[in-house]
């Protein structure tokens, strides 16, 4: 079934494509996959206990055949036989270069140190579906404020589409891909809330599903102050956030949300943020380098202690558990801590996994991996919330997208694959490029490219 459905995707994508404006048909088609498609084909039957070794669609492992590599080559197939156009008048740069370069990695990387699971060209393969064709896209069709609305109308409107799951899923433990698709490794993980259930859908992870609704919601707000939506459906899609019960994803949608309405915030941001994401990313490579006792001062100091059983009280146990697991994997990313394992399942003879995205890249890709990787984002980030800072609306949606989806990349592995999109059209700064030439109603300058 699941196979079937992802077959049948193409043709959807190119009939979408086909009749469809371009300010919405890539994006029904990229996240209307990301959505609506099965999240995978998984090894059957699955094993007894948790399904930690399943790291999620982001990366290549021993689960190929997912939708987040289906739905990016869907959308790109339909994209170059209607508007191939477009990809020869869009100009390649070095921040291109770096995703490209982290696509190609594991070629260089399996020739270096053989070996490889999956081998080099299987996992540039899938990286190239998964990462560049997204990022692509995006430097494709985000080239205006009016692109990235129709970006956001779509996201918001696929998550809407999930609302019948949210009221299925919410009241009951049965999974509808349980029912539709058959067994789901992590049906059972974290389903039982506070009240009732979280729903899951067709995600990777109920924490992936509150995620996005979380950002879909701060879409929609985001579009509500534009005058694109109306205050209803974004209320809904808040509703959906709250009734994920999924902490994380309520602290972010407010995090966003307080970001639209408070005008100053970007320029706050701006100046301090960038330095805030530098001290997490160099204290974060002291932890795995083992420089920080990070364990040591947890268990044998008062303070340390003090934390734990503070974090311990609020009843968000996970986030305690997720840093155990990223501490314990620390000494074995520290045996190739430059060139990565080169395989995906490098963290079996744990028993467990870090839980966190980074620290998964390091394990099978390295520094040089995370490097290659991270820049663009970093440079991607930077450049949103300047023009954030300066007045831009779109700055402001795409800025607030990148930052949640790297604050849950911390702790998560099931990420919101849209920040890719929204990440490539700011990576490139604010230089006008070659445009191309289609109908006047879609582009009334086809003489150039507008920054967005």
């Amino acid at each position: 079934m699941t196979i079937f459905a992802y077959l049948v995707w193409l043709p959807v994508s190119l009939l979408i494509f086909k009749f469809s404006p371009r300010q919405y048909g890539p994006w029904i088609c990229l996240l209307g996959g990301w959505v609506l498609l099965p999240p995978a084909v998984y090894p059957m039957p699955l094993s007894d206990g948790f399904p930690f070794w399943i790291t999620g669609g982001s990366l290549p492992s021993n689960v190929l055949i997912n939708k987040a590599w289906v739905a990016p080559l869907a959308t790109c197939a339909a994209s170059l036989l209607f508007d191939g156009r477009r990809w020869w008048h869009t100009s390649f740069n070095v921040w291109d270069a770096l995703i490209v370069g982290f696509c190609l990695w594991p070629i260089v990387q399996d020739g270096l140190i053989g070996n490889a699971s999956p081998n080099g060209w299987v996992s540039s393969l899938y990286l190239a579906g998964s990462w560049a064709l997204p990022w692509w896209l995006g430097r494709l069709y985000l080239r205006s404020r009016e692109d990235v609305t129709g970006f956001a109308l779509v996201f918001a409107g696929v998550i809407l589409l999930l609302l019948p799951f949210a009221i299925v899923e919410g009241i009951g433990a049965m999974r509808v891909h349980t029912l539709l698709l058959g067994e789901h490794p992590f049906a059972a993980d974290g389903v039982e809330r506070y009240l009732g259930y979280r729903p899951q859908g067709l995600f990777e992870h109920g924490n992936q599903y509150g995620l996005w609704c979380g950002a879909a919601a701060v879409a929609a707000i985001w579009l509500v102050r534009q005058g694109k939506l109306a205050p209803g459906l974004a209320a809904i899609l808040v509703a959906m956030t709250v009734a994920s019960q999924s902490a994380g994803a309520i602290g972010l949608l407010i995090l966003g949300a307080i970001a639209l309405i408070w005008g100053g915030s970007f320029a706050l941001v701006y100046r301090f943020g960038i330095w805030a994401l530098l001290f997490a990313v160099i204290a974060a490579g002291l932890l795995v380098a083992g420089l920080i006792p990070l364990r040591e001062i947890v268990e044998q100091t008062g303070a340390g202690q003090a934390l734990l059983d503070a974090i311990r009280s609020t009843g968000r146990g996970s986030f305690a558990w997720r840093v155990s697991q990223d501490l314990k994997a620390a000494p074995l990313l520290r045996e190739h801590l430059l060139m990565g394992h080169g395989q995906w399942d490098w963290f079996l003879p744990l028993n467990s996994r870090p839980w966190d995205f980074p620290l998964l890249v390091i394990g099978q890709f390295g520094l040089i991996g995370l490097g290659l990787l991270v820049l663009p984002m970093m440079r991607a980030v930077g450049s949103a919330l300047g023009q954030a800072a300066s007045g831009n609306e779109a700055a402001k949606l795409a800025g607030l997208l990148i930052v949640i989806a790297g604050i849950d990349a911390a702790l998560n592995s099931f990420l919101l694959w849209p920040f890719i999109v929204l990440a490539s059209p700011f990576a490139i700064g604010t230089g006008k490029q070659p445009g191309y030439t289609t109908s006047t109603a879609e582009r009334p300058d086809p003489s150039a490219e507008p920054a967005i």
